[in-house]
């Protein structure tokens, strides 16, 4: 064994001493504490980029960066460093680690998933409680597809959502699939009948995924499906030249009688003369065989709550990208997401908050029967009612037809011809009352032609005219439960800081308080580090747990995609 002895020993530096302001940048003077870690942590989850959480550090405390304790370099390693012991057993099996410790916190959480035999994951959904409960309320109309691809993985990104009683967005479930095929589709709709407790809806907007269609067909065979418009208008652009879009948009949104649609098409193949030899051609001859899904002509008249696209889904899956990227892992999005639904559930507060303390504007010379809808309806709803009963003005009854099971109104626009039929059980209830004109049967929501008839009589709205979940009482049977069994570390954390705020805040004040204060912590400081040196370095804490998560549990998917 080599000895070495100090021969010489020169008191002084062979450099220049850094000033105070750079001590700051020295690698021996940086150093990341623990809480700091855990409030990093904390801002990540709020959608904060990491210049923006330096930028934040930096202010809590006095704007000085020599005060931070370590330099935007070492907030990235850290942050890199966190998310490899996030996932170090594999990206998917630290998303269902997630989901098992997010089913501890919400027993009603559920969550599944398939792998192939090679034991990786191909297919995952899950859903909160809060969102099971939803889909009792709002689960009648149900919107989704799949052409968004926001994971490194290149995997679908697939979210089930709806309309609340504020016509907002509501989640209900989210997906994540490998292949777009039958089968995975056929899984999906089995999984969510399975977590809503095996209630179908009602009707059902979906992009134009052909294995979508036939998945839709054959586990739910009771809903009405439609296609979004909005991915059929950006198919037109694609595959018909732009000479041709005015005619097939018409085709579109104009309602006709189904035969009447026929005969347009084939004055519009005519007048464009589309043959075989066209590039359009085989498109639109795909579209003409699925035109049930998607012409105005036979969708009008079905229960789609004015809803014609999947745009409630195009806007969460841009919140989804906000901060994030195609090279995110599932770990990222699954954490994003609910972020992101938080965000959706915080505006749906906000609405019933002024739902419950506020009346609109009244402007109809109508008083009585605007205020009545006024009480029933949330605002969003109230507007259109509103607008309908102000319609009215534009119609008159021209005939009451009487027998002995109905009575019969035939009113008719006043400037031109046009003529809808109400029907009613007795006069003096106007129960079970309803129009031809089937607009409470497509969107829930009283015609004028109805509104006009209740004007004659001075009467309210029926209760037969008010659809449940439009109402502010939509969820009233239905209870909320976002109870946690037990707080993580962080949220411990966030707690006390929250609690200590206002506090310190007060003493900041008083300078005697401030000296008070200080000493008291201080002194509980210098207690914690002589406990630590009396027991001895831990070393330190997992960053991977600091989320409140269990250890690792042996999961039988490979991580390697």
């Amino acid at each position: 064994m080599d000895l070495w002895y100090v021969d010489k020993y020169i008191d002084s530096h062979n450099h220049e001493l850094a000033r105070p302001n750079e001590t700051a940048f020295l690698r021996s003077h940086r150093k990341m504490t623990e809480w700091q870690k855990n409030e990093i942590i904390g801002l990540q989850k709020a959608g904060l980029r990491k210049h923006q959480i330096m930028d934040v550090m930096v202010q809590e405390s006095n704007g000085d960066h020599a005060e931070v304790g370590y330099v935007p370099r070492d907030l990235y390693n850290f942050s890199y460093l966190n998310k490899c012991a996030k996932i170090i057993d594999g990206d998917a099996n630290a998303v269902l680690q997630n989901m098992r410790q997010r089913q501890l916190e919400d027993c009603e959480f559920f969550f599944d998933y398939q792998t192939n035999s090679e034991g990786r994951l191909v297919n995952l959904f899950w859903c909160d409680g809060q969102s099971r409960l939803d889909y009792q309320a709002f689960g009648d109309l149900l919107i989704f597809d799949s052409t968004y691809r926001t994971n490194k993985y290149s995997m679908p990104f697939v979210p089930f959502v709806g309309l609340n009683h504020h016509r907002s967005t509501t989640v209900f479930a989210c997906a994540v699939v490998s292949h777009e095929t039958t089968e995975s589709f056929k899984w999906l709709l089995r999984t969510l009948l399975v977590a809503m407790y095996q209630k179908e809806p009602k009707s059902v907007i979906t992009d134009g995924d052909h294995a979508m269609r036939r998945a839709i067909q054959q586990v739910l065979p009771n809903s009405i499906h439609r296609l979004c418009t909005w991915h059929v208008e950006r198919n037109m652009t694609r595959f018909i030249h732009h000479c041709m879009i005015p005619d097939f948009r018409e085709l579109i949104y104009k309602a006709t009688m189904p035969s009447q649609f026929v005969r347009r098409w084939k004055d519009f193949v005519e007048a464009h003369k589309i043959g075989e030899g066209k590039k359009s051609y085989k498109w639109l001859s795909r579209m003409y065989k699925i035109r049930k899904l998607w012409a105005a002509s036979y969708v009008k008249n079905k229960y789609f709550l004015g809803a014609q696209s999947n745009q409630r889904s195009e806007s969460l899956n841009s919140q989804l990208h906000t901060h994030l990227n195609r090279k995110m892992t599932l770990a990222d999005m699954e954490e994003h997401f609910f972020r992101c639904v938080k965000r959706i559930r915080r505006n749906e507060y906000e609405l019933d908050c002024v739902a419950s303390q506020s009346l609109p504007v009244l402007i109809t010379e109508h008083k009585p029967l605007e205020m009545d809808a006024a009480k029933c309806f949330t605002p969003a709803n109230f507007q259109l009612v509103q607008k309908e009963i102000e319609r009215s003005s534009n119609y008159e009854i021209v005939e009451i037809l009487e027998n002995e099971n109905c009575i019969k109104y035939i009113v008719s626009a006043r400037e031109y011809t046009s003529v809808r039929f109400v029907e009613c059980d007795d006069e003096e209830t106007l129960a079970n009352i309803k129009c031809n004109c089937l607009k409470f049967e497509r969107e829930g929501i009283p015609c004028c032609h109805v509104m006009l008839v209740l004007i004659k009589h001075d009467a309210l709205i029926p209760r037969s005219c008010v659809l449940t979940r439009w109402t502010q009482n939509a969820k009233s049977s239905i209870l909320s439960d976002e109870k946690k069994n037990e707080s993580s570390q962080q949220e411990r954390f966030a707690e006390l800081v929250n609690l200590s705020k206002p506090v310190f805040y007060e003493a900041s004040g008083s300078t005697e308080d401030f000296l008070r204060w200080k000493k008291t912590l201080t002194d509980e400081q210098k207690k914690r580090r002589q406990n630590d040196d009396f027991h001895g370095n831990k070393g330190e804490v997992n960053q991977g747990l600091l989320n409140g998560a269990s250890p690792l549990i042996n999961v039988k998917i490979l991580c390697e995609w």
